[in-house]
Parts: C-alpha cells; sequence; structure tokens
C-alpha cells in the first residue's frame, strides 16, 4: 500500500528565500542585503541616521508564494512603534514581474501589528514577533511598512533595526528550505557592535533631549538644503550642546532612581529639583510617560 502523503498546513511549509527589491534608507554597517540570511552573529538591517517615517522594504520571492507566516526579530532598542505588511502580485494579465520597480504590481494589505518600547527587559532582548496571516495571501513580494521608532535614551540618531525577517509558507520555487534554527536563539542580549558600544560609551541620552535632537536635526538638514549656512552652523552647535545635557539629565535620573530605591527622599528630591532646573535652563521638555503596553511575545496580524 502507498503512503499518503499528509496535507496539513504544517507539513507543507517551508522557509521562503528572497532577495531585497528595495528599501527606503540603511546604515553603511547594516544594508538591507543584510537580510537575506540569517545567522548568530547577523547583523541585519538599519536605516539611516535621522530618517524619514516610515521606512519601507521590500521582498521579491523566486516565484509565486502562499505567504502563511512571517516572523521578524527586531532590534534590541532600535525599535519601530508599528509594522504593516503588504503582498504584492502581478496585476491581471501581467504575465512577468518589471525588471526593476514595482510597475503593474498590486500591493494588498494584510494587516498591522505593534511592538514592545523594551523597556521591562532593560533593553537586554531581541523582540520576536511571529505574525500567523488569517488570510490565504499568494504573491511575488512582501512590503513592510515600519512606523516611527520608541525614543528612548539608547537611540541616539532615532534609527529603526531588523536582525531578521524570515518568510514561511509554500512556493516559492527550488529555493524553499526546511524551518530550522529557530529565530528565538538570537533573541537574547548579543555583544554589542563596534557602532553601538561607540554610542553607548558616550553615555545614554535623556528621552526629552532625543525628540528635540531629532527636530534640530531635521531643522539644520533643511537648512543645509536652502543654503542657509549661518543657520544650521547655529543648529550645529545647538545640538553639541543639547547632547552634553541629554547625558548629563539622564545621569541624574538614573541617581534618581538610586535615591529612591535605597529610601534616601531627601537626595532624590534634591536631584529633581536639580534635574527640572537644568531642563528649564536647556529649553528641554519633560518626556511624556510611556503608553500601557502588552507583554512581549507572538501576535497575529491585527487585520483591516
Amino acid at each position: 500500500a502507498r503512503a499518503t502523503p499528509s496535507t496539513s498546513p504544517t507539513a507543507l511549509m517551508s522557509l521562503i528565500p528572497y532577495t531585497v527589491a528595495s528599501c527606503s534608507s540603511e546604515d553603511e554597517q547594516h544594508p538591507a542585503r543584510e537580510l537575506q540570511s540569517f545567522h548568530s552573529q547577523s547583523r541585519g538591517w538599519q536605516s539611516s541616521r535621522f530618517c524619514d517615517f516610515p521606512q519601507e522594504i521590500v521582498l521579491k520571492f523566486g516565484g509565486p508564494v502562499n505567504v502563511q507566516q512571517v516572523q521578524l526579530l527586531s532590534h534590541q532598542f532600535k525599535i519601530a512603534t508599528r509594522i504593516e505588511l503588504f503582498v504584492g502580485s502581478l496585476a491581471e494579465g501581467q504575465a512577468e514581474p518589471p525588471a526593476s520597480g514595482f510597475e503593474g504590481i498590486q500591493f494588498s494589505r494584510l494587516g498591522h501589528f505593534s511592538l514592545d518600547c523594551n523597556e521591562r527587559s532593560k533593553f537586554q532582548a531581541r523582540e520576536l514577533k511571529t505574525v500567523y496571516v488569517p488570510r490565504r495571501a499568494d504573491g511575488l513580494y512582501l512590503r513592510l511598512l515600519l512606523h516611527k521608532c520608541h525614543v528612548n535614551e539608547h537611540n541616539l540618531y532615532s534609527q529603526l533595526g531588523l536582525l531578521a525577517v524570515r518568510v514561511i509558507g509554500d512556493g516559492g520555487g527550488d529555493g524553499e528550505r526546511p524551518l530550522d534554527a529557530p529565530l528565538s536563539r538570537l533573541a537574547t542580549r548579543p555583544p554589542l557592535a563596534p557602532e553601538e558600544a561607540e554610542e553607548r560609551a558616550g553615555g545614554a541620552v535623556d528621552g526629552g533631549v532625543m525628540a528635540l535632537l531629532h527636530e534640530l536635526h531635521r531643522d539644520k538638514e533643511e537648512a543645509v538644503r536652502a543654503e542657509e549656512y549661518e543657520h544650521a552652523k547655529a543648529l550645529k552647535t545647538r545640538i553639541e550642546e543639547l547632547r552634553g545635557v541629554g547625558v548629563e539629565l539622564s545621569s541624574l535620573e538614573r541617581k534618581k532612581l538610586a535615591a529612591v530605591q535605597r529610601e534616601d527622599y531627601d537626595a532624590a528630591k534634591s536631584l529633581k529639583d536639580q534635574i527640572l532646573a537644568l531642563r528649564s535652563s536647556a529649553g528641554v521638555p519633560v518626556p511624556a510617560p510611556p503608553p500601557p503596553t502588552l507583554g512581549l511575545g507572538s501576535f497575529g496580524v491585527v487585520p483591516e
């Protein structure tokens, strides 16, 4: 008697290879092509410094696929607040995908999900999201739209980062690979890359200062484009001053927290007064408290 092949969806699923067809921006040390393969030392993709939001990454498969699951491993502190997913397919009557660009490609929105700000892990863990696509999603492309970053004292340049993106389903040609090497192995705190170690060596920066620095950097870029170089120079000086203020504020906040933990409330009150005085003199707003968040874990896509 012949064995009957399994028809369960899980048995048919495999890891679908892809190439990165386009991205809005990339850091020189973390180009988007790093997403095309992953391993224990994977550097992943990071956006350019002070990038525009949202950022877009488009993945292209080797042939038509049915996307059933997407796994994303986020950077530990360069974290998008929200990510939208779209599947792209050929327009009716179009036989081949365009040689470049996306003319004639129709993108259908699958849904979106949110990422935790990661404060509870003290930015030591990477968040792994496993997204289960609730309906059949056939196509040649997967588009990721990454919205603004969570503001924190470590992300000095308001970047976004993904360590890995895995697409699981069926189809895509002979390049399919069996499911192995779970991304959860990479979700632990990695050694700092050289440029990240350099960022942290200068001291963590206060969240309110981070938001202000982002605005000033945009203003400086606009001044340079308008050839208003005196204004750009003044903004550059202000940015450098604020970075120093940000490091000092962050240090005072940590000292205040330590004083509260040892129940030295006189010291905590004195440090609070110093923080408020420094914010006032430097024109730094008090950062808004973070909104309540759900716990880390795997969540399905939120449908439209």
